[in-house]
């Protein structure tokens, strides 16, 4: 194992303690925490290496809203759930990219970084995923596009229309989707074509 290895390996082992005391379960390669029975919250590193100096780790939360993950995956089974994401550092007063770089010349620091990740979780990422408390808040951002992609966004807003009731919406939806689609054949417009077409069919999340 490198330095950089072991650095890397030391830093998630301190964080994974902390982020276990608020709740977080290890799963694969990030941590989730079950908000209530249709909100499950995440959090994951990216950790880049700094050339032969060190480390800098970026906490990224999300938010996954099982009524939608769970059947865009019954649709889509390879489907990555994430109804909402972002890196720590925009939901922070500093409003922008932030990641907490530790260097091999100062390895006793990963203990006082790491607490400081799992603190920055506490406070800017458990109120993130807690925001989205109701269909209508989980609506009304995806409809902004607010800390998701438009693609994103437009795959799941029919999806939680019809949960809301909100038939007519999802359908005119569905049918201008439909028609960008038509003439595209890569991957991503393959999948978002099933996805379409289960719903125009007739399947219904609810």
């Amino acid at each position: 194992m490198t330095p950089t290895q072991q650095l890397e390996l030391e830093i998630t082992t301190a964080v994974s303690a902390g982020l276990r005391a608020l709740g977080f379960e290890k799963q694969k390669h990030r941590f989730s925490k079950r908000i209530d029975k249709d909100r499950l919250g995440w959090c994951g590193l990216n950790i880049a290496r700094k050339n032969i100096s060190g480390i800098g780790v970026n906490p990224v939360v999300g938010l996954a809203f099982d009524p939608v993950e769970n059947f865009i995956k019954k649709i889509i089974p390879e489907h990555r759930e994430g109804t909402f994401r972002s890196s720590i550092g925009y939901l922070m007063p500093e409003r922008r990219y932030l990641e907490w770089v530790i260097s091999l010349h100062s390895p006793n620091d990963v203990e006082a970084k790491a607490k400081e990740i799992v603190t920055a979780v506490a406070l800017y990422g458990l109120p993130f995923m807690n925001q989205f408390s109701s269909l209508e808040a989980v609506i009304e951002a995806q409809e902004q596009f607010q800390f998701t992609d438009r693609a994103s966004a437009i795959d799941r807003l029919p999806i939680l229309y019809n949960l809301a009731g909100r038939q007519e919406q999802a359908n005119t939806l569905l049918q201008k989707r439909s028609i960008e689609l038509a003439a595209r054949d890569d991957w991503a417009a393959r999948d978002q074509k099933r996805l379409v077409a289960a719903l125009m069919s007739g399947n219904s999340p609810r």
